[in-house]
């Protein structure tokens, strides 16, 4: 009973730990966009939602849904105390993390003139594309480093790359 509890405790500290992460998250966004819209105005906060909703895109698509599929993976190896395969599995996962950052990277880098014409209807966003595609490689790398600290169970922050 006492073990039940104590797993309870720690997935309810886990659950409030990354959930206090997205309601800073979501705070820090809506100071972002509080300050696009005072610089840039209601048409900077248009072309600022294209230029997200397009690599968020693009991002969704080149990443592969690795984020999910490797929490349960590093917490199956985590579950069996063996050292190695948990060396494994995230060895493994650091490099799905670089190559599909650096796939959706390139992808944004490749297809900016085609991905300014489509979501503005004109080339002169491609500069804009260009430079917003290097966000997805930190963005997945971002993910890569959350998973590790979720499928650990590591609630305190350990610089572990």
């Amino acid at each position: 009973m006492q073990e039940q509890q104590s797993s309870y405790r720690q997935i309810m500290k886990a659950t409030s730990l990354f959930g206090g992460v997205q309601v800073f998250q979501i705070f820090i966004s809506v100071i972002r966009s509080k300050f696009v819209a005072v610089l840039l105005g209601p048409e900077g906060m248009g072309i600022v939602g294209l230029l997200t909703t397009t690599t968020g895109f693009i991002g969704a698509l080149t990443n592969f849904g690795l984020s999910t599929s490797a929490v349960k993976d590093i917490s199956e190896s985590n579950a069996s105390e063996d050292q190695n395969r948990i060396s494994e599995v995230i060895s493994v996962l650091r490099r799905l993390v670089w190559i599909t950052g650096m796939l959706g990277a390139i992808v944004t880098l490749i297809l900016s003139p085609w991905l300014s014409q489509l979501t503005f209807g004109n080339k002169d966003y491609t500069l804009a594309f260009i430079w917003i595609s290097v966000t997805l490689l930190f963005n997945q790398l971002s993910s890569g480093q959350l998973v590790i600290l979720q499928g650990l169970r590591k609630l305190q922050y350990k610089f572990i790359w």
